[in-house]
């Protein structure tokens, strides 16, 4: 070979390597294992490493004797890598040699099972990998420093990969083919044809081709316009409203979420506010990869019930004061330090949960929105609601004489009002005459605003036998195991909320089936709340998109001075068989 194509081949082959070393952590061969060579960037810690690899935290520290729970900045961390075999769909740019160092296998295999690469690659083509690795990108890149600072590392998004259009599934032990069929929203006679099978009988071992539809749209939703006419007047709700329009921004953020991951002393199987922190995790995860086409910038999370992360430290290492939007968190006390501090800085404030009994501080952050359903706003819309249905229908609200309830059902008559026609009455009932209503020969709209337990279960046992009879209540309501896990309450009702979890809507079952094949795991309220918040609210508030519906979450708020942001996107609800069902037929 003369110097002038050696000149070439080794530029070329140092260019490669260049490029790889940029996007991807290096391979090396240890004790005959193989690992990713891992560099630890600002922001990442031994969770988001197991998270992201796929390998569990007890085997990175076993493969790393010297690694405690808080990894240090700077360090190596060697995680083990795994070979299988998949499809890739080739990308704009792609060459056999750059495939096959992308996936850690040779030039001469890639093209051995693939011939036709012999002659190039083609734009979307299918190209089957045998024993590759799914390298790990090091998503770390260098922007310009402010003056007077060093090098800032930023980390961007972390891919959610959905290419291959086909996957391959081992049978286990006990596999029935119409579970498999089930776990990935196939129909079995599809499944039966894909794979050529006579009947639907498998055993261990066996390998199922699963095909998977890679239209975007399965994990990039379009946003659906809010649905007016149940959002309440915000005249009605808060003092002196004035539109709420965040001007355009910057399109690259950075964004801090709060989660009570609670690392030092986690255990399995999680439970309580751990489980809706890995879940609410995962969500994010999700949406972060909507983002591509509209924004970018970085999203770190924070265990604040470590020791190192509590709200409080970083507020004093100073390591708060350069973010642009704060999730989280979702304990009072927590709430109420990064409130106060996210007024003083000005950076909004997302608060994902209800908070308890929310003090002064809290209500006067101009900075905070509230994204879970308030009792104030639901009731403000149902009082709307039945008030024009009380135009056909009768309306009965039931008076529990609980000094608890009194406010609220002064509140519903007050918003009923405004709404129903001159000659509309609504009947008040204690007691006595709701058993009376509970056995009515005539339609009858029933409404209780109680979130007394003992009251609550009380009215669902009284007209769940009568369907003539609607009763109306609270988010609230779902919430009670009195409710949600009793079979014999499992009378049905409606209610007002910002957010709908509806796993038959044709949108989210699309979601569903990629978030299933993706993560191994079913799809809960928690991911999708974490989901609707970053993918469409926090594009809204730096000035990105216009305000949408989620895929459950509704988001609508008005703007009051010296107050808090409410929202009143309210959505009508039916929670019937422990089930929710979002429902427009009562509007």
């Amino acid at each position: 070979m003369g110097i002038k194509p050696l000149l070439i081949l080794l530029f070329s082959m140092t260019l490669q390597g260049l490029v790889l070393a940029q996007v991807f952590f290096p391979l090396t061969t240890r004790d005959g294992v193989l690992y990713h060579e891992v560099f630890i960037r600002e922001g990442m810690t031994l969770f988001s490493i197991s998270q992201e690899s796929n390998v569990s935290s007890t085997q990175i520290k076993a493969d790393n004797p010297t690694l405690t729970d808080n990894v240090q900045l700077g360090a190596t961390v060697f995680v083990r890598a795994s070979r299988s075999t998949f499809s890739y769909l080739a990308l704009s740019g792609d060459t056999p040699f750059g495939i096959a160092k992308k996936f850690a296998i040779t030039l001469d295999s890639l093209i051995a099972i693939n011939p036709s690469l012999s002659k190039g690659v083609q734009l979307n083509q299918h190209v089957l990998i045998k024993n590759g690795v799914k390298r790990w990108i090091d998503a770390s890149i260098n922007v310009p420093a402010e003056e007077g600072e060093g090098p800032v590392v930023e980390r961007s998004f972390r891919t959610f990969e959905f290419s291959d259009s086909v996957i391959t599934y081992t049978v286990k032990n006990g596999d029935k083919l119409n579970d498999v069929a089930k776990r990935y929203l196939i129909s079995l006679s599809e499944l039966k044809a894909f794979n050529e099978l006579r009947s639907s009988t498998i055993s261990p071992g066996m390998n199922l081709k699963i095909p998977i539809d890679t239209h975007t749209d399965l994990v990039s939703v379009n946003p659906i316009p809010p649905k007016k006419s149940f959002s309440a007047n915000p005249s009605k709700i808060v003092d002196k409203p004035i539109p709420l329009n965040p001007k355009p921004g910057n399109k690259s953020l950075r964004v801090a979420v709060f989660l009570p991951f609670n690392l030092d002393s986690v255990s399995f199987p999680l439970k309580g506010y751990q489980k809706f922190a890995f879940e609410f995790y995962m969500g994010i995860m999700v949406g972060i990869d909507s983002l591509h086409t509209t924004m970018n910038g970085d999203v770190y999370f924070f265990d604040y019930q470590s020791k190192e992360e509590s709200i409080n430290a970083l507020i004093s290492a100073g390591k708060l004061d350069r973010f642009d939007v704060f999730i989280g968190p979702v304990h009072a006390p927590d709430c109420n330090k990064l409130s106060a501090f996210s007024m003083k800085q000005g950076i909004p404030l997302i608060i994902p949960l209800p908070i308890a009994n929310m003090n002064d501080q809290l209500r006067s952050n101009e900075s905070l929105f509230m994204v879970a359903s308030e009792v104030t706003p639901q009731i403000a819309v149902l009082g709307k609601t039945l008030g024009e249905l009380s135009k056909n229908e009768q309306v009965v609200l039931f008076q529990t004489g609980l000094d608890s309830d009194t406010l609220l059902e002064k509140q519903f008559i007050q918003n009923f009002y405004d709404y129903a026609p001159k000659n509309s009455r609504l009947i008040l009932a204690n007691e006595p005459m709701l058993k009376a209503f509970s056995k009515t020969t005539s339609p009858l709209n029933m409404v209780c605003v109680s979130q007394d337990k003992k009251q609550v279960v009380n009215v669902m046992n009284l007209f769940r036998e009568n369907h003539l009879v609607e009763l109306f209540g609270l988010r609230e309501w779902t919430e009670l195991k009195e409710v949600n896990s009793v079979l014999d309450n499992q009378g049905a009702f409606n209610y007002m909320s910002t957010t709908c979890f509806d796993l038959e809507r044709p949108r989210v079952k699309k979601f569903h089936k990629a978030f299933r094949v993706a993560y191994e795991t079913d799809l809960s309220k928690s991911v999708l709340l974490g989901y609707d918040i970053l993918n469409t609210l926090i594009p809204w508030l730096s000035g990105n998109k216009p305000l949408s519906t989620g895929l459950m979450t509704s988001f609508d708020y008005g703007k009051t001075v010296r107050y808090y942001h409410s929202n009143i996107g309210m959505l009508p609800c039916r929670f019937v068989t422990f089930k929710h069902q979002q429902d427009e037929s009562w509007k």
